[in-house]
């Protein structure tokens, strides 16, 4: 049951983190909403734009040595997806723009924040096996 409950308040707060709003150097109404969110996420995806190639071929070679070996890569994968999604919540939830100044998305960013924590939390308390096998049918 205590899994249960923990399971609970993690969904809740990821629920009210949908409803955090953006924050912003210049006020905006709640119909620019959208528009706070758009000029960040354009802003962030120009920037960090030569850094994709990289990070594919990176998550695709670690899940082809998380295939092959299994459990003793484990820690690393857990500490690359860590830090990627850290990255992911800083690197895209945050920019300055030329309508809003510095603009931060807050629930985005609180919501892979904690993503990121969880795998970061794995590293020092592992609990994922990384072995692939047949399920039983």
């Amino acid at each position: 049951m205590e899994e249960r409950k923990r399971f609970l308040i993690i969904f809740i707060v990821l629920f009210l983190c949908t409803f955090l709003p953006p924050i912003t150097s210049k006020p905006f109404t709640a119909q620019e909403t959208p528009l706070v969110i758009r000029d960040v996420v354009v802003q962030t995806s120009v920037a960090y734009l030569w850094l994709s190639p990289m990070v594919h071929v990176y998550t695709i070679v670690l899940l082809v040595v998380l295939y092959r070996y299994g459990k003793r890569w484990g820690r690393v994968a857990d500490a690359y997806f860590g830090i990627l999604f850290l990255f992911f919540a800083f690197g895209q939830h945050i920019a300055v723009t030329e309508s809003y100044g510095l603009a931060v998305i807050t629930g985005n960013l609180v919501m892979i924040l904690i993503v990121g924590l969880f795998w970061m939390w794995e590293v020092f308390k592992p609990l994922n096996e990384y072995v692939f096998q047949w399920l039983p049918a």
